[in-house]
C-alpha cells in the first residue's frame, strides 16, 4: 500500500508524460487496493484469534489443538497457492499482454500491479507452507515426547 501512495507522489512529476502517468497512476491504484484488501484480511484474521476459545497452557489438549490448527492453515494454504492465487497471476498477464497489444498503458499497469502482487503472494503462501509443516512435524514429535511422559504416572509407571 505504502509503495502506491509513493507512485502516486511520483506520478504528479510526470504531468507532461501522458502514458507514463496513466501507467504509474494503474499500478499505484493495483498497490493500494491489494494493500488494503490483505490490511482487511489480516484485521478480520486476528479479531478471529482474539476470539478463539483457548483453554489454559497446561490442558493436555493443547497440542492436538495446535495440530488440528496448523493441519488446517496448511490445507488453506496450499488452495491458495495451487488455485488462487495462479488464477491471479494468469489474470495479471492477460491484462498486461492485452494492454501492450492494444497500447494501453493503464491496462498494462493493472496487469502489472496483480501479477507482481499476486507472485508475490504465491512466494509467501510456499514460505508460509514450508514453516507450517516443519512446525507441525516438530509438534508431532513433541507430543510423541510427550505422550509417553504424561500417560506414565497414569498407567502407575
Amino acid at each position: 500500500m505504502l509503495l502506491g501512495v509513493a507512485l502516486l507522489l511520483l506520478d504528479s512529476f510526470l504531468a507532461e508524460h501522458v502514458a507514463a502517468r496513466s501507467f504509474l497512476e494503474a499500478l499505484a491504484s493495483e498497490c493500494v487496493v491489494w494493500g488494503l484488501a490483505e490490511a482487511g484480511i489480516s484485521f478480520a484474521a486476528l479479531k478471529q484469534a482474539q476470539a478463539a476459545d483457548r483453554a489454559s497452557i497446561n490442558d493436555a489438549n493443547v497440542l492436538d489443538r495446535e495440530l488440528a490448527d496448523c493441519d488446517r492453515l496448511v490445507r488453506l494454504l496450499t488452495f491458495c497457492s495451487r488455485i488462487v492465487t495462479r488464477i491471479f497471476i494468469a489474470i495479471g498477464i492477460i491484462l498486461l499482454i492485452a494492454g501492450a497489444a492494444t497500447a494501453r498503458p493503464a491496462l498494462v499497469g493493472h496487469g502489472l500491479g496483480i501479477a507482481v502482487h499476486s507472485g508475490f503472494l504465491l512466494l509467501l503462501t510456499a514460505a508460509m507452507r514450508f514453516l507450517l509443516i516443519s512446525l507441525q512435524s516438530f509438534h508431532q514429535r513433541m507430543a510423541d515426547k510427550l505422550g509417553s511422559s504424561i500417560d506414565a504416572p497414569r498407567q502407575g509407571r
